[in-house]
This record gives C-alpha cells, sequence and structure tokens, in this order.
C-alpha cells in the first residue's frame, strides 16, 4: 500500500509534496525501514536463503547500473522531470535489459534458484515487476530529496547522493522480493 501511495506521490510532485512532511514521513520512513528488514529475515529463511538476497541485490545494482549507461547513451525522453530531471525511459529501458540478463544468468547457474524449477517466462516477469518497483524507489527518494531542498542524503558516500540514494531502490525492492520468495 504504501509503495502505492509513493507512486501517487512521484506522479503528482511537486503538488504531493505536503505528503512528504512531519508524521506522515515519519511514519513511511518506519514502514519502509521495518518492511525491507522483515523481508531480508523472510527471504534469509526460505530455501533460497543467502543466494535469494544476492539475486535481489544483482538486480537492483543491474538495473541501476544498465539505467545510467543507457540513459547516459540513449537518453532523451525524460522519466520524471519534476523529481528527476536526468532519469529517461531510456536509461530504465536498459537497466531492464541489463537487470534481466544478469537476473537469468544467476537464476539459471545458482543451484539453489535453478532447484526452484520456475519458467524462465515467470522469472522474466518477475525481474520486470522488481525492476519497476526498483524504480520508484528511486523516484520516491528523489522526490523526498527535491521537497526538502537537499541533493544528497547524507555525506558518506560524496557525489552518490548519499546513503539513502545507495539504499533507496533496495527498500522498495526486497519486501516485493520477500513475496516472491514466498509464492516460489
Amino acid at each position: 500500500l504504501l509503495w502505492c501511495l509513493a507512486l501517487v506521490v512521484v506522479m503528482k510532485f511537486p503538488a504531493s509534496g505536503r505528503w512528504l512532511e512531519g508524521h506522515v514521513l515519519l511514519v513511511a520512513g518506519y514502514v519502509v525501514v521495518i518492511s525491507a528488514w522483515l523481508a531480508l529475515i523472510v527471504i534469509r529463511e526460505s530455501p533460497v536463503a543467502a543466494w535469494g538476497l544476492v539475486w535481489a541485490f544483482v538486480l537492483v545494482w543491474g538495473a541501476d547500473i544498465g539505467a545510467y549507461f543507457a540513459g547516459r547513451a540513449l537518453g532523451r525522453i525524460k522519466l520524471a522531470p519534476a523529481v528527476s530531471p536526468g532519469k529517461t525511459w531510456e536509461g530504465v529501458a536498459g537497466g531492464m535489459l541489463l537487470a534481466l540478463v544478469v537476473c537469468v544468468a544467476l537464476a539459471v547457474s545458482l543451484p539453489a534458484l535453478t532447484g526452484l524449477e520456475v519458467p524462465v517466462s515467470t522469472w522474466l516477469v518477475v525481474i520486470a515487476v522488481l525492476v519497476a518497483v526498483s524504480v520508484l524507489g528511486d523516484l520516491f527518494e528523489s522526490a523526498l530529496k527535491r521537497h526538502h531542498g537537499v541533493k544528497d542524503s547524507g555525506s558518506l558516500f560524496p557525489g552518490h547522493g548519499g546513503v539513502l540514494d545507495r539504499i533507496d531502490s533496495l527498500l522498495a525492492v526486497l519486501p516485493f522480493g520477500a513475496l516472491v520468495t514466498a509464492l516460489v
């Protein structure tokens, strides 16, 4: 439910900025962090265990890396200019493509994941949905920063947007990844 509301915030930004204040933001922060933490536990205790976590990390990192390079090389059509002017639909496509390649390769090569006997077509749909959630997590964090007039969410990683910018997509993907893990 929270990520559906986050989608509305991103789509209606900057008018939706009032939802990024005070108690609403505090509750949302707790829900995001606690759900990601619980998802880590669910995935870790599932039959795929640590490999499920590795797969989730590879998915998010593949999507981020593919989006960055495809967006820089081919980016023309803005994704959400009011939220993050540098992100493009071409970047999303590049991120989707790289995530699909690396995640399917990982899924078919790791015994813990291969043993699930999930059809490749199902993997492709799951990966596509999780990449979309990853992009939403990134855009929501960008809306949050833009609304509050900050460039970075911290100074631990200079030039990288802060610590939150490194984990925003993971925070969004992990609960959905746990749901997928529970279903397979």
